[in-house]
């Protein structure tokens, strides 16, 4: 009779062995529809923001102009000055590195997590070279706002004065927050506010009018979504996809 007990504990790991497999399918397949369904979440978000985005042409020269005019209290410039690095690539490039220090068990995700948001804003600058739009500070406000308007596929010829359309900062930063949202959602209130804070910094230093602000986010959430829906969060795909990778790489195949 022990010797029946025995080897029934002795096969148990064997069986709960046998059974993982599957489990880790599952999980993967409900882990991989959840980044599908907030993907699609995303590009609706996108759509709504491109439609206000494009509703602000309405007041962008109003709110610009107040803000130029420098109107706004000293101590929200004070913050929006300092809010500025949270839509850079430098700021992007230090949260994956204290991901990549503090948090080895998402270590698979900081390539994901770069690409995202160096993407969102690359997406938004390409956009810049269609079409060229002034920034409001070197804007004269004479004019309806379609004055601040030029011409198509200007390329890089404008220059950054004439490159307000959309906001790369904001693009970035909201590209950013979203991956973080993902992967930490405990945190998900104090990450919405940094794309806000970015948003506001461009309104008020007038790099950028409201429009352009709320079509960067736009483009943001558009790229996020794309990521999400090819599973670059996801934790076995984006696995197996640096494990093709190294195969690539010479002298890895014969290792």
């Amino acid at each position: 009779m022990e010797a029946a007990q025995d080897a029934s504990v002795a096969d148990r790991p064997l069986r709960i062995f046998r059974l993982r497999p599957d489990a880790l399918d599952r999980a993967d397949e409900a882990a991989s529809l959840g980044t599908r369904r907030t993907g699609s979440k995303l590009f609706l978000i996108s759509a709504a923001l491109a439609f206000v985005g494009f509703a602000a042409f309405s007041i962008d020269c109003v709110l610009a102009q107040w803000f130029v005019h420098g109107h706004e209290p000293k101590y929200l410039h004070r913050l929006a000055t300092m809010s500025e690095v949270f839509g850079r690539g430098e700021f992007v490039l230090l949260v994956v590195l204290f991901m990549w220090q503090l948090d080895r068990a998402r270590r698979w995700a900081v390539p994901s997590v770069a690409a995202i948001a160096l993407c969102s804003g690359l997406t938004a600058d390409i956009l810049k070279l269609l079409i060229v739009r002034a920034r409001p500070y070197s804007f004269d406000f004479i004019g309806s706002v379609w004055s601040t308007f030029g011409q198509w596929f200007p390329l890089a010829s404008a220059g950054s004065a004439g490159q307000s359309f959309p906001s790369a900062h904001t693009a970035t930063a909201v590209g950013l927050v979203v991956a973080l949202m993902w992967l930490y959602p405990a945190a998900r209130s104090i990450f919405c506010l940094l794309p806000m804070l970015v948003a506001y910094q461009r309104i008020e230093s007038g790099a950028h009018f409201l429009s352009d602000v709320l079509c960067g986010a736009a483009v943001g959430c558009f790229m996020a979504a794309i990521c999400l829906k090819a599973n670059w969060l996801e934790q076995r795909s984006a696995e197996n996809f640096y494990a093709r990778l190294r195969l690539l790489i010479p002298g890895r195949r014969t290792a």
